[in-house]
This record gives C-alpha cells, sequence and structure tokens, in this order.
C-alpha cells in the first residue's frame, strides 16, 4: 500500500543520510507521532546476503528494510511484528484511524451496498488492505492470514455489455498468487471477454505477479 503512495514514503521518511547510514521514521503510538532514528545495517543471510525479512523488489532500493527496522525498534524486536492485525499496522504507520469490515458477514447481506462503500473509500483516498482467514492450506493462491494491499476497484465492462466487479490487490510475497476466477491463469479465460482499451484504462498486465 505505501509503494502506491509516494507522497506517504516521504513523510514515513523525512529525513535521510544515506552516506552516513541514518534515517528518521516517523511512525506513530496512539496516533501520537514518534521519530524512530535507525542505521542501514540490516539483517542478512549469511550465505546469499539477502535480507532476513522484508526488503524491496528492486535490490536498489531499501526502504522497505529501513521501515521495518524502525518499527522493530519501536515494538522492541522484529519477533513483535510476526502477526498482527493489517488494521494495527497502518494506524502505527500513518496516524489515521482504521476499522476492520467482516465481509462474512455484511458482504454477504447486501453486496451492492459493500462495493458502494468500498468504492467511496477509494474516492476519499482511503488506504484498504485484506486478508483471507479461511482455515487449511491457500485458497486458489491466497495464503490464509497474509495481509494484501487493496490497489483499486473497479467496474469492468464485458464485451456482452455486462458488468463485474473486480478488485485489484497488490502480493507483497515471494509465493502465492492468485488462480481463481479472473487470474491469468483461468481456465474460463474470463479476460478475453474485456475489450483491450478497457484492459489498459485498469492498468491490466497479464505478466505481473505482483497483482
Amino acid at each position: 500500500a505505501i509503494a502506491s503512495r509516494p507522497g506517504l514514503l516521504n513523510k514515513l521518511i523525512p529525513f535521510s543520510d544515506p552516506d552516513v547510514g541514518l534515517y528518521v521514521v516517523r511512525l506513530f503510538r496512539d496516533r501520537v507521532p514518534i521519530d524512530v532514528v535507525v542505521d542501514d545495517l540490516i539483517p542478512c543471510y549469511a550465505q546469499s546476503l539477502n535480507p532476513l525479512f522484508g526488503q524491496n523488489r528492486d535490490p536498489n532500493e531499501m526502504w522497505v528494510a529501513i521501515i521495518e527496522k524502525a518499527y522493530a525498534k519501536l515494538c522492541g524486536s522484529y519477533s513483535a511484528l510476526a502477526g498482527g492485525c493489517e488494521s494495527d499496522a497502518m494506524t502505527d504507520l500513518t496516524g489515521g484511524v482504521t476499522f476492520q469490515v467482516d465481509t462474512n458477514s455484511q458482504a454477504q447481506k447486501d453486496i451492492k451496498s459493500f462495493w458502494a462503500q468500498l468504492k467511496l473509500y477509494q474516492e476519499q483516498g482511503a488506504f484498504m488492505a485484506c486478508s483471507c482467514n479461511r482455515p487449511g492450506t491457500d485458497y486458489y493462491g491466497i495464503v490464509p492470514n497474509h495481509a494484501y494491499g487493496v490497489l483499486s476497484l473497479h467496474d469492468v465492462t464485458l464485451n456482452n455489455g455486462t458488468t463485474v466487479e473486480l478488485v485489484k490487490v497488490r502480493n507483497p510475497w515471494s509465493t502465492g498468487k492468485w488462480v481463481g476466477s479472473w487470474s491469468n491463469s483461468s481456465p474460463n479465460h474470463e479476460w478475453d471477454s474485456v475489450d483491450v482499451a478497457v484492459k489498459q484504462s485498469i492498468w491490466y498486465d497479464p505478466n505481473s505477479d505482483q497483482e
């Protein structure tokens, strides 16, 4: 979610001096801003030298590891960051007010109203994330209890004139990818029923593993 908001990233790291490896990360506790100072010494695997925890997909960037180190310092350790709720993390990163919606209780009752509510949040510039607490193994590639950032919501008109509601989410994990309906590997080839211009308007990328 942060990656899609460059302005927020600048607010999260208000000061940096890469030459000396000094970074100030602005986090929040109880909506009160706290500036956390960290260096750029990141724990890595001994053999590969890849970061042990979070890392950017672009090897030339390291803001994910810097923010994570500051968050771990604020919380007491890296282990304190394991698990948790997306809403708590959003509050600590932005200082904003968050709430959760149980789709099992609301969406199944009135999907149209729920979709309209989500679209309103998108128009207002709200951060949104989602997760699946379905027991057992992954659900069509969605890993249970892992957070996915909601990038955008789209009402997509098909070639036959009907409309479907699609949610684009960011996959921050190194494994797992949606393989259900409207995935690139779906046997029903739903995307064949969408005009090229419509695909371009919603930034559809058939080769992306991140969305």
